[in-house]
């Protein structure tokens, strides 16, 4: 005989399980709720609520990310784009680029309504939909994107001669024939009142320049750019020093003329900022053994700063440059050993190097503190840790600067008194 099961009963407040994946309740769940979200674009012009507007958007951007194909509602998202909110805006330029890049048909359509916001007066949905606009990727779209391009490039707003500026990359990567006029344009913009402006700048010009070895400039434009380094944020300080690095002074007056701009710039908390002006420095006065010196002497207050108040990551990273300049003027830091003792709560990564760097600053004034030191890390329970202060004590005690020649408590006796032990 057969049986029937009988359901079991669920506690209060249980969550049924969902039916199978394949299930049709979920597919047609699904194109219900797309096409009553085209029911509701269709009267979103004649909608007084602002909130309700947004939130028909926000949906069909949430089913957009989820991976639902909401492709048939372009026409509609495009009538959406005349709102004059701003935040329905920006959702439906993400809609229109996300979708026009697959569908040359509705790139067209995407491509009229981008070009007729890039005249807007608010100069904020000039940018975004010239934004939008290059980031389309279409390739036969690209004649309809060069006209606003061109006429964004000389904006009377800041960000949207930034954004045209990014723009003429994007259009670069597509078709670099197509835009070498603009290229040209963009290059002449390197004096752009707007710090971010030239900061675009440098970094496009950089990337379609790149097979020439970047952007150069003459000493106009250097020193244009260095009167006004204070302007720029610590990004595009990077930049802008960057450029340096490429740049020869036709003498020693200019060279310290440059030196004397910077030097404010060693003063800032931002270790990103100092570095890069130090890498300056020793590339200027690379020819000149005695001029690298002074420098050393110059920047040693501030990258002893930073390594004693800044993040492990940080400190390994100025750790490793202060390993560099030890070698290049070691006496320099000499007197300072005693700040780059290990600490107890310091990661491993560090205190090695730490000890690789205590190694190349003993002289025969600090070698005994800087072995007695080190012999203390021997017994370290890091044992990787140990081996390289043993052999940290043996490059002391043969180094040319420590070696004594006999006489009792020498540099070399303490030596092997230390690795007898």
């Amino acid at each position: 005989p057969t049986t029937t099961s009988t359901p079991i009963p669920q506690p209060p407040g249980a969550v049924s399980a969902p039916p199978p994946a394949g299930d049709s309740y979920f597919t047609d769940a699904r194109r219900g709720e797309v096409s009553e979200l085209r029911t509701l674009l269709k009267t979103f012009p004649v909608e007084r609520s602002l909130t309700r507007r947004r939130d028909v958007i926000k949906k069909v951007i949430a089913y957009m990310t989820l991976g639902i194909d909401v492709s048939r509602l372009f026409t509609e998202m495009i009538l959406a784009v005349e709102d004059r909110d701003l935040v329905i805006k920006k959702m439906v330029y993400l809609y229109l680029t996300t979708y026009a890049q697959n569908s040359p048909d509705l790139a067209q359509m995407c491509t009229n309504t981008l070009q007729k916001d890039t005249s807007n007066d608010d100069p904020i949905i000039r940018g975004l939909a010239l934004r939008s606009l290059c980031s389309l990727r279409v390739e036969s779209m690209m004649e309809y994107v060069l006209d606003p391009l061109r006429r964004s490039l000389g904006d009377s707003n800041a960000y949207v001669r930034k954004t045209a500026v990014m723009g003429v990359l994007k259009l670069h990567d597509l078709n670099p024939k197509l835009v070498g006029e603009l290229a040209e344009a963009v290059r002449g913009m390197v004096g752009d009142p707007d710090t971010m402006v030239v900061v675009n700048v440098i970094r496009t010009v950089n990337e379609i320049k790149r097979t020439e070895g970047g952007m150069k400039v003459d000493r106009k434009e250097m020193l244009g750019l260095l009167n006004r380094i204070q302007e720029f944020d610590e990004f595009g300080l990077s930049e802008v020093l960057g450029l340096l690095l490429k740049y020869k002074p036709q003498g020693n007056d200019e060279m310290f003329a440059i030196m004397n701009l910077l030097d404010p710039v060693l003063r800032t908390s931002n270790s990103g900022s100092v570095l890069a002006t130090i890498r300056c420095f020793l590339s200027l006065t690379s020819s000149s053994p005695e001029l690298s010196s002074m420098v050393c002497q110059r920047i040693k207050p501030p990258v002893l700063t930073l390594v004693a108040g800044g993040t492990p990551e940080l400190v390994y990273c100025l750790l490793a440059h202060l390993k560099h300049l030890a070698l290049v003027s070691p006496s320099t830091f000499s007197p300072d050993y005693r700040q780059l003792y290990v600490r107890y709560n310091e990661p491993s990564h560090v205190k090695h190097l730490k000890v690789e760097v205590l190694s190349l600053l003993a002289n025969e004034e600090n070698g005994l503190d800087i072995i007695t030191e080190l012999s203390e890390y021997v017994s370290d329970k890091d044992w990787r840790l140990g081996v390289k202060a043993v052999r940290a004590i043996s490059e002391v005690g043969c180094s040319d600067r420590c070696l004594l020649e006999g006489g009792q408590g020498g540099i070399g006796e303490v030596v092997v008194e230390k690795l007898v032990e």
